[in-house]
């Protein structure tokens, strides 16, 4: 099990590699630029790949889940904290939230895998790509008693502090200023957070802030001093 997560590691970091190049050269910079502006420079990288499961509605009910109310053993509504996350789902679950409001479901594709930016992309690429709230819902019409799903998550080192790319193409820009003001307005809405004003931070501090927001039930059980130091973001 061990080798082949480990090919699987390697091999889905090389497919993000790639994506990352390319999203450079959308962005009007150098395919390196990523890798030189030393995000990815020392050996504190935050990459991880996990294996997900989810019991469904009907199996957490059977072991008498606490959460059962809530329809879902899944993840709460969140955005990915990093650069890029790749996910390959066997059965249906995984949810996006889109811009009316209403929650859509992820297809599943044959063969395929789910490609999503997180906040370090949107706040690299100026608002040109925007971050997508999600969750996962493991319902009881799942084909098993457990949503499966393998994800892996291309992330800076902790230690790295992202900023907006010099410069984006003209054909960019107008669509990515009214991205920000998109993000901006939700945020004086008190609906989370205003990448483009806030105080430039660690990666390592937004990915603590996102395991707050995504598996808030945790941290009030097991770290509320966290919570009460720290934004919901």
């Amino acid at each position: 099990f061990k080798d082949a997560m480990t090919q699987l590691f390697r091999s889905v970091g090389d497919v993000c590699g790639e994506l990352m190049h390319a999203i450079a050269v959308g962005l009007g910079q150098q395919a390196q630029y990523f890798e030189d502006a030393g995000y990815f420079a020392d050996r504190n990288t935050a990459m991880k790949l996990k294996c997900c499961n989810y019991p469904t509605t009907a199996a957490a009910a059977s072991a008498g889940s606490a959460n059962v109310e809530t329809g879902s053993m899944g993840v709460g509504p969140h955005k990915d904290y990093g650069f890029l996350a790749v996910i390959e789902q066997s059965q249906s679950g995984l949810e996006v939230l889109d811009r009316t409001g209403e929650w859509q479901p992820v297809p599943l594709v044959a063969g395929a895998l789910v490609v999503n930016g997180g906040e370090l992309l949107e706040l690299a690429s100026g608002g040109a790509f925007m971050a997508a709230t999600h969750r996962v819902v493991a319902t009881a019409g799942a084909p098993h008693d457990s949503r499966l799903s393998i994800g892996f998550f291309h992330n800076p080192s902790f230690h790295a502090v992202v900023r907006p790319v010099p410069a984006l193409p003209a054909s960019m820009a107008t669509a990515a200023a009214a991205n920000r003001a998109v993000r901006t307005a939700a945020a004086a809405a008190g609906e989370g957070r205003d990448l483009y004003s806030e105080e430039a931070r660690p990666y390592g501090y937004n990915a603590l802030s996102g395991y707050m927001r995504s598996l808030p039930s945790i941290f009030e059980r097991h770290h509320p001093d966290l919570l009460a130091s720290m934004p919901r973001l």
